[in-house]
């Protein structure tokens, strides 16, 4: 996993990033990216992971989010889309110029997601600890995603944290107990500016 140096290292680039799109509509190249970093950081960032952007207000208030959950591209990938978070959140506006100064950028890098069974409320505290698993809820076609640091955020406890999780999936709050849904839980090392 990423040390805490190379995750400075990360935000330094997912902001210069987010600066040239909103600024520029364009984004850093991998060549850029390589630039910025050295040999041992560039050799973890080809590495293939989950990774999401969040942009928060200096308030606290989210402003965007957009990632992957699955280690279908690089960490310097993932880092590129921090341009989306700025500006293809559905939710939110467009990122304008002046808020910029505003913006704290989170990063969270992601371990493999794994699937868990967790019937009861009593399985579910065996395999899930706030603060350390963010979690997929997944049924058919559709699933909701909630990063690890969301529970603590919102002073939520496993059950809130599985509903919650269901909701962004689209499923009533409890749907987790069902056998043909799918509960995954991961870990994430997360970088804030702040």
């Amino acid at each position: 996993m990423l040390e805490d140096a190379q995750g400075k290292e990360l935000l330094d680039i997912a902001r210069k990033n987010i600066e040239k799109y909103v600024e520029e509509e364009k984004t850093l190249s991998k060549k850029e990216v390589k630039s910025q970093v050295d040999e041992e950081t560039e050799k973890k960032l080809k590495r293939d992971r989950g990774v999401f952007v969040t942009l928060k207000t200096t308030q606290g208030q989210l402003r965007g989010c957009i990632g992957k959950p699955y280690p279908e591209q690089s960490i310097i990938e993932g880092i590129l889309n921090a341009s989306a978070s700025a500006t293809r959140d559905p939710r939110f506006p467009p990122v304008s110029k002046p808020e910029l100064e505003d913006i704290e950028i989170e990063l969270t890098v992601l371990t493999e997601p794994e699937e868990i069974k967790a019937n009861s409320l009593e399985q579910a505290k065996e395999k899930i600890e706030i603060g350390k698993h963010g979690l997929i809820v997944r049924y058919k076609s559709t699933q909701g995603l909630l990063l690890p640091q969301v529970p603590e955020e919102h002073n939520l406890d496993i059950k809130k944290f599985l509903d919650h999780t269901c909701r962004k999936a689209g499923l009533a709050p409890g749907s987790w107990r069902e056998e043909d849904v799918q509960i995954l839980r991961f870990k994430g090392k997360i970088f804030k500016e702040s």
